[in-house]
């Protein structure tokens, strides 16, 4: 080939290449002219330009045709569709073609070649990939098929549990598009009682559903149900675990995996995970009762330590919240003194641990003497380092208190106010002096330090010395006669000393004494708080009630109400718990207390 021939085929390639990137930019302008047609609503004009570029096209592009199938949909051109579709499926061998020419038919009204068209989808289904069966299902579901959806399902796998997972959920889904959500939950446990392994991939399957109306008290009872009829599986528990955690009840989750452990020894390994889970959200006797079951278990050796571990937080908490009926104080007692003679374990948890212990001897046991001498063998073993002495020091003040001697604690107070100078614990030490001064009814002296501990450096400090001077000076400051304030504060030292009997005798005379007086709302507030105390919730809730009735602008009703809140709520009072949350709410916007309130109040229906 001479030079000049080879030039001009060169031109002629190039000039060819021209051409096909011109048509080429041009069908993508097209293409994106025809998709903002129709983001415009403007299906006629959309559909014209896809028929254009489909036409164009060779092979077939399945963007393109799925948006002419889509256009011709929505103006209704049911005629155009069935033959678009008729070419596609036999130009590209797609069996979308099929799904939309087989509804084109059926919505021009021809029945009888509907009929075999679908003879034709149901024989090629039932020899087709999970794949595109997948996609004959999806298009049917776009046409709101769901019948035929799911014969094309059951061509494919006669038996369900026969079908891969993903299409099966496919299939289910059907069932709850048509509101029959006992029909779909009844066909996946019997899916799963054939392969019971899928069951963790199902719960995110249901985890899609659970938002639909009933579902938990349908799926609940359905599960029920069938494990009373089939005791031999294990799947309905983990569901169970599952439908109850998705739902925050945590301590009834504990309790499924508790009976599961007790079935399969296999999932003692995720018992741990299930009482951290109920630690978290407060399932505090639910956690217990599993943390117990892994510590008799055979997988003691190895899940033992955390199991204890989390046994003794739970415990702590419990104690905390003044569910100590649920505590076995033996056990905790025998935990905190090993954590805490444990030369291992760093020194302010074995502090930490062995003050738990002291403060269990003198709230629970009540045994304050005992707790003394304890507390003194540990400052005089001299084997801890200052700010664990202090922290020592601090609690044997309390505790001489109680035993009456706050002579003796003073001395303490004020080793410690010495020693940490401006710390934390220097400023908890000069507090206990003021509160100590306070109940001898010292009030000038008393006030003279909380006026200094007003700008201490724990805010929880700061705030209780501000809170008890503007208590000393309201009160004071209406009565040059201070014999009130002195009776009330010797009964606070009472209530400090836990001597609790002798508190509300002596609150009995002074109220006689004082009935008219300022301090009388916060009197009847502290004859509640004892009958807590005392575990005598009626006589509690009738005290507060007789500071709302006759003290209605008391500064404490806000207080007071959160407090008959909580009562209520421990007696499962729902609609009153709500009453007083609301009050909070609407009386009281500006209270500490309105978050609380607004928490609680929301958490019933």
């Amino acid at each position: 080939m001479t030079n000049r021939a080879q030039r001009h085929l060169v031109n002629i390639i190039l000039s060819l290449l021209c051409m096909a990137c011109s048509t080429s930019l041009f069908a993508q302008d097209e293409y994106v002219r025809a998709e903002r047609l129709f983001n415009e609503a403007k299906f006629d004009s959309a559909a014209q330009l896809y028929l254009d570029l489909f036409n164009a096209e060779s092979p077939k592009n399945p963007s393109t045709y799925l948006a002419l199938s889509r256009s011709l949909y929505e103006v209704k051109n049911f005629d155009r569709l069935g033959l678009v579709a008729e070419k596609y499926r036999i130009d590209s061998k797609d069996p979308l073609g099929y799904i939309d020419q087989y509804w084109a038919l059926v919505s021009r009204g021809k029945e009888k070649k509907a009929d075999n068209l679908w003879k034709e989808i149901t024989a090629y289904s039932r020899a087709s990939t999970e794949v595109n069966c997948s996609r004959l299902m999806q298009r049917l579901i776009r046409y709101g098929a769901f019948s035929q959806a799911k014969t094309i399902f059951s061509q494919f796998a006669p038996a369900i549990h026969s079908a891969p997972q993903n299409l099966v959920e496919q299939y289910l889904e059907l069932y709850f598009l048509e509101d029959s959500m006992d029909k779909a939950l009844a066909l996946s446990l019997e899916y799963l009682k054939e392969r019971p392994l899928q069951v963790e991939g199902f719960q995110r399957f249901f985890d899609r559903q659970k938002s639909k109306e009933g579902f938990y008290s349908l799926f609940k009872q359905k599960l029920f149900t069938y494990t009373s009829q089939h005791p031999e599986v294990s799947f309905t528990l983990h569901l169970l675990i599952w439908l109850e955690q998705v739902h925050g009840n945590f301590g009834e989750a504990a309790r499924f995996g508790l009976m599961l452990a007790r079935r399969s020894a296999g999932f003692i390994v995720n018992l741990l995970a299930l009482a951290q889970d109920a630690f978290n959200n407060d399932a505090l006797v639910q956690c217990l009762e599993l943390c117990d079951f892994v510590l008799a278990s055979d997988y003691v050796n190895a899940y033992g330590g955390k199991a204890a571990q989390l046994k003794l937080a739970t415990q702590k908490r419990l104690l905390d919240q003044g569910e100590d009926q649920a505590v076995d104080l033996n056990y905790l007692e025998s935990a905190l003194l090993e954590l805490g003679n444990n030369r291992e374990a760093d020194p302010s948890i074995q502090t930490e641990a062995l003050l738990e212990y002291c403060s269990i001897q003198i709230k629970y046991r009540q045994d304050i003497t005992y707790a003394v001498n304890f507390l003194d063998s540990l400052i005089q073993s001299n084997t801890f380092a200052r700010k664990n002495l202090n922290r020592i020091k601090l609690l044997y003040g309390e505790a001489l208190t109680m035993q009456g001697k706050p002579w003796k604690a003073l001395i303490v107070y004020t080793q410690v106010d010495h020693d940490d100078g401006d710390g934390i614990l220097g400023e908890e030490a000069r507090f206990k002096k003021a509160q100590l001064s306070y109940y001898e009814g010292e009030f000038e002296w008393a006030q003279a330090q909380l006026n200094i501990l007003k700008g201490a450096t724990s805010e929880l400090i700061s705030n209780n010395a501000i809170q008890l001077s503007v208590f000393i000076t309201d009160n004071l400051g209406l009565d040059s006669n201070t014999d009130a304030m002195m009776g009330y504060a010797a009964i606070e030292l009472l209530v400090a000393q836990r001597r609790y009997r002798e508190a509300i005798t002596a609150l009995n005379t002074w109220e006689q004494v004082y009935d008219e007086h300022v301090l009388m709302d916060n009197a009847l507030v502290m004859r509640a708080e004892i009958y807590e105390k005392q575990r005598n919730p009626e006589a509690a809730i009738r005290t507060y009630n007789r500071v709302l009735d006759r003290f209605e602008s008391s500064i404490l009703c806000d207080n007071v109400h959160w407090a008959l809140a909580e009562l209520y709520q421990k007696q499962e009072e729902h609609e009153l718990v709500k009453e007083h949350c609301l009050a909070i709410l609407t009386d009281y916007p500006d209270s500490r207390l309105i978050n609380s309130a607004r928490e609680l109040y929301r958490s019933y229906p």
